[in-house]
């Protein structure tokens, strides 16, 4: 048996309610969203702070209305917000639980 298997998780809160159908297929949707290697790229980079289209498009040398286009997409998903400011959008995670998802699965790709 695996050291992940034999692990054993605190049930808090939320989680100890089973989802509904209607939250299942949010859930679905998220981590549909997040399967894109580009698309987590994009949630990667702006981990720590919030990015300027052209920054994300910069750092993961893609163009800006690809990026663009895969930021309408996680917005849909609550994964992103953004803030206007004048002409230019700066992106964000929407919410800590983005941060602590992304954080869990890539600890849990390393092997932690």
């Amino acid at each position: 048996m695996s050291a992940l298997a034999r692990r054993r998780l605190p049930r808090k809160g939320a989680a100890e309610i089973p989802p509904t159908a209607d939250e299942l297929a949010s859930m679905a949707g998220i981590f549909a969203g997040l399967s894109d290697p580009t698309r987590l790229g994009i949630v990667a980079a702006i981990r720590h702070r919030e990015r300027s289209v052209g920054e994300i498009a910069e750092q993961l040398e893609l163009s800006e209305p690809s990026v663009s286009q895969h930021l309408r997409w996680l917005r849909s998903l609550r994964v992103v917000r953004l803030r206007p400011e004048g002409r230019r959008h700066y992106y964000q995670l929407d919410d800590e639980h983005v941060a602590a998802l992304l954080d869990l699965c890539l600890e849990h790709t390393r092997g932690g």
